[in-house]
């Protein structure tokens, strides 16, 4: 894929880099809004708060090149963590616990994908601003969600598999995890839809306005909060050189016990 392969044991990190510059940059974008005066972008709406902001608002001021480095930044990242499990769950570099089948390894690589799609919908979010190219950045900034949330079902069904297959209580506890923000994340953006919907029928003075800021705020908080979590499934505290004492034997016996329980997923 291009990207330079790095040490197994510090692969976990990636995933922590990524997030370190999208919440850096979400964090510098807030501050420069409240150090200059909590400017309100929406003044024809009587309830919109002076202390709820969007992200797509304050970037389309001066202020957008932040939006563009962060985001780039963290698609970088994001892409090359999912990309080093991929890797490292592989027959060659042999250091994780492997995909064992053609099913696995191809959702595996589905995660890699969506991964990709997702940051490069949301470099697209930060390049078109919401104020000269309303429809566009909107349409993006459902793409890049939707692909969040493709990637975390992916997950989610990996992390099932694993789990059944090795009998770890680390994919397990990664599954209630992942499975907990993506219920959050489809409740937030639920919530919002609804909220935009009603005060559109209200009109300008509605307090819906004002609830669907907080709860546009909390979306985005959810979605990347959730990358952190479904990113760091990098299981390398778990890797392949802890069962070297009985080389393969836990694979081969988690392999014919998963083959007999679900042997239609079993092509290789």
């Amino acid at each position: 894929m291009g990207l330079p392969d790095i040490k197994p044991k510090y692969a976990w990190i990636l995933p922590l880099v990524a997030c370190f510059w999208w919440w850096a940059m979400l964090i510098g974008l807030l501050v420069s809004w409240i150090v200059s005066g909590r400017q309100p972008y929406y003044t024809d709406y009587a309830n919109m708060s002076r202390w709820i902001i969007y992200l797509s608002d304050v970037a389309a001021t001066d202020r957008q090149p932040v939006f563009i480095c962060g985001s780039a930044l963290m698609g970088v990242f994001g892409v090359w963590a999912t990309y080093e499990e991929y890797r490292l769950r592989g027959e060659k570099a042999n250091y994780l616990l492997p995909y064992f089948n053609r099913i696995t390894k191809c959702l595996q690589f589905c995660l890699v994908i969506a991964m990709s799609l997702s940051s490069f919908f949301i470099l697209m979010v930060s390049c078109f601003k919401v104020t000269t190219h309303t429809q566009i950045h909107v349409l993006f900034l459902a793409l890049f969600i939707g692909f969040d949330v493709v990637f975390a079902i992916i997950d989610l069904i990996l992390k099932l598999i694993y789990n059944y297959h090795y009998r770890e209580r680390y994919f397990a506890i990664c599954f209630g995890i992942t499975l907990i923000w993506t219920l959050c994340t489809v409740a937030a953006i639920s919530f919002y839809g609804i909220f935009i919907l009603v005060a559109n029928d209200q009109g300008n003075a509605s307090y819906f306005y004002g609830y669907s800021g907080v709860h546009g705020v909390d979306c985005l908080l959810f979605v990347w909060l959730g990358f952190l979590y479904s990113c760091c499934g990098l299981d390398t505290p778990k890797s392949r050189y802890e069962i070297q004492k009985a080389p393969y034997k836990h694979l081969i016996v988690g392999r014919n016990h998963f083959n007999r329980s679900f042997g239609w997923l079993t092509v290789s």
